[in-house]
């Protein structure tokens, strides 16, 4: 069933080291120090007419105050990305750094940044990263105030995990010879600075498991752990060839994991459904010539 929203895979992902002014004390140094009952939100606005959309054509992010005068949550407004001032594409001159939130809030080429008692009524935070039940039409989602409907917003990233190798188009040959090894690798995430505490693959479609190898990430000062993890895990490639479905799925420190099957939304968006590869077995004259693997999306495609 067609979504509306964009057709982003699993490759629309990156881990950075971002560099930047803290966003607390960016905050407290512009007389900004609590929540009051006309400082609630903040708006953060990119350049007018960046975009065809809404009143002045600007994309924007909201946030709570709160959320942005806590230093634990380290937000900060970034002007280095890896070592070396911001590119265009990722921001130049400044833009704001959300971590362990969707990249629809974390502004570009921040232009202005405004405290308002009210949240921002720019398009792109209403009608924008929002995950509605599944029976919200797109006719219902423009035409009946969905967008203003503040608990369907996509905020904090949710868990997610994904196969990279093998890669989608992927051939593996001579697989009869049992000594070789293959390493099945892929990443996982999640939001709210937990760390993955575990990645489960599974070469029969979901019916049997095994536990991947994770790396340790080092906490921040504050405890959170925004990084992706790069997970791998050791098969035979007799284990291999007798796959039918490559499937992984994850679990963080407050035991979330992922759900087996997607559910549909007329965004498109917050899908955590198990991450699929399917092996297709090729012979010829009854002998096993190779695996060919396909992916059931292209990275950021």
């Amino acid at each position: 069933k067609q979504t509306i929203g964009f057709h982003w895979a699993n490759g629309g992902v990156g881990a950075s080291m971002f560099t930047g002014v803290p966003m607390h004390e960016f905050l407290r140094r512009c007389g900004v120090t609590e929540v009051t009952e006309d400082r609630r939100f903040v708006w953060f606005n990119g350049p007018e007419g960046e975009t065809a959309k809404g009143d002045d054509g600007s994309f924007a992010a909201c946030l709570p105050l709160a959320l942005c005068l806590d230093p634990r949550k380290e937000l900060m407004i970034c002007y280095e990305m890896n070592g070396e001032h911001l590119t265009p594409d990722h921001g130049f001159p400044v833009r704001l750094v959300v971590p362990g939130w969707v990249g629809g809030r974390w502004t570009k080429w921040l232009k202005k940044i405004t405290i308002a008692k009210d949240f921002s009524p720019n398009f792109f935070v209403n009608f924008d990263n929002k995950v509605f039940p599944t029976f919200v039409t797109e006719d219902m989602f423009w035409n009946e105030g969905w967008g203003y409907k503040r608990e369907y917003d996509y905020m904090e990233l949710n868990l997610q995990s994904t196969i990279t190798s093998p890669a989608h188009d992927e051939v593996i040959s001579h697989m009869a010879n049992v000594e070789k090894r293959y390493t099945v690798k892929g990443y996982a995430y999640t939001g709210g600075g937990r760390p993955i505490t575990r990645v489960e693959l599974s070469l029969d479609g979901g019916k049997t498991w095994q536990v991947a190898k994770l790396p340790v990430q080092q906490p921040t000062e504050y405890g959170n752990c925004w990084a992706w993890y790069l997970w791998s895990c050791e098969v035979s490639t007799e284990e291999l060839s007798a796959a039918t479905e490559l499937t992984c799925r994850a679990w963080d420190f407050a035991l979330n994991t992922q759900y087996e099957w997607p559910i549909w939304n007329v965004m498109g968006m917050a899908n955590q459904a198990y991450f699929r590869v399917r092996p297709r077995h090729v012979s010829a004259d009854g002998g096993f010539l190779y695996m060919h693997f396909e992916h059931p999306t292209q990275p950021a495609s």
